[in-house]
């Protein structure tokens, strides 16, 4: 019986000194150096676990995703970058004509006058909907000013998705974006009512060229499927602040009325949509589905005399906010009742981009 019990105690403090032995290894080697024509790595950093099946990436990956549009930028693979950073149309996209590809891949050709000899990934930290990497880019020619020639720091944002089009933000370290909206991205915080009214006034009208009478966002009343569309766009970019009986009905005059004192449409005739309903004087419309462009604040004065706000507002033709598209500046009235009223739109810069959008 004695030696059993001394046999058991010998197992037990051999199991001990085994267990204490053994310690768990997290740090894997993942900073990646870019070259010519190689990938090397050299740094330590801790990599970040998600749960298997969730769809989210991991830093590693964030850090390869970085490191495959660096090369493609290296290599001056413009058919890869556009698709990296969501250009709308993009090359490998079997829905549109090589024409239209070709075209919306066009303004991005600068990237074909961009020397970048060798870059390096410096660190990337995690976020809720996205993964920022730092990376040094050595640049020894470029032929646009986006690119400066030199040693630069850059920070590309990926997306916290496995998808193709995922780099969310591409811009150096020291340059300020405003981001007022965007695709799964943290946008910035200080941007007030006026500033959102206006960007959601051209996601929603698809208006972005010089408009001081507003008349004309008024579509063809015998053309049913756009007296619709016009319906629902402003619904959604109206401060609709009280309802019907039903949540998806409103009434004709309420409609009317809004339509009047936000933007200075009058007679237009909503009883020619096909959602009006005439027993009730009222239309059924749908809040659901919506526009979302890539955009950033560029200026915001507000005059106290005049109780005016001038707002500049750039567009962009990428998920990644690295081509303006389009710049914007609005004219906002605010009422005595804080409401606001929009008094004209004039289109400042265009280069014929088209601007990402996306629709849900």
């Amino acid at each position: 019986m004695k030696k059993i019990i001394c046999i058991l105690l010998i197992i037990i403090l051999c199991f001990s000194i085994l267990s204490a032995c053994i310690k768990p290894n997290t740090q894997k080697n993942t900073t990646t150096e870019g070259t010519k024509n190689a990938v090397t790595t050299s740094e330590n950093t801790t990599e970040s676990t998600v749960a298997e099946g969730s769809g989210l990436i991991t830093v590693k990956q964030a850090k390869l995703t970085a490191t495959e549009f660096l090369n493609y930028m290296k290599n001056k693979d413009v058919k890869n970058i556009i698709n990296y950073i969501g250009v709308n149309n993009t090359y490998y996209s079997s829905e549109y004509s090589t024409k239209e590809k070709l075209k919306n891949m066009k303004p991005y050709l600068f990237f074909n006058d961009v020397e970048l000899d060798s870059y390096k990934i410096l660190e990337a930290v995690s976020y809720d909907t996205y993964i920022r990497v730092k990376a040094t880019l050595n640049i020894s020619k470029s032929g646009n000013e986006l690119f400066p020639v030199g040693t630069s720091t850059w920070i590309i944002d990926v997306e916290n998705l496995d998808r193709l089009n995922a780099i969310q933000l591409f811009k150096k370290a020291n340059e300020t974006i405003n981001i007022i909206s965007g695709l799964n991205i943290e946008c910035s915080e200080g941007t007030g009512d006026a500033v959102d009214f206006c960007q959601r006034f051209s996601t929603e009208f698809k208006c972005f060229e010089t408009l001081t009478d507003f008349k004309k966002l008024v579509p063809n009343t015998k053309d049913r499927t756009a007296i619709n569309s016009f319906c629902n766009a402003l619904l959604r970019f109206l401060p609709l602040s009280t309802y019907s009986e039903y949540d998806d009905r409103f009434k004709r005059i309420q409609l009317e009325n809004l339509a009047q004192s936000v933007l200075g449409i009058t007679g237009f005739d909503f009883k020619k949509s096909p959602n009006y309903i005439k027993a009730e004087d009222s239309l059924s419309l749908s809040f659901l589905g919506g526009n979302t462009t890539f955009c950033s604040l560029s200026s915001e004065i507000f005059d106290l005399k005049t109780k005016q706000y001038t707002i500049v507002i750039d567009y962009y033709g990428d998920e990644a906010f690295i081509l303006k598209a389009k710049t914007v500046k609005y004219i906002v009235r605010v009422n005595t009742d804080s409401s606001l009223t929009l008094l004209s739109t004039k289109l400042l810069f265009n280069n014929d981009a088209k601007l990402a959008w996306y629709s849900d």
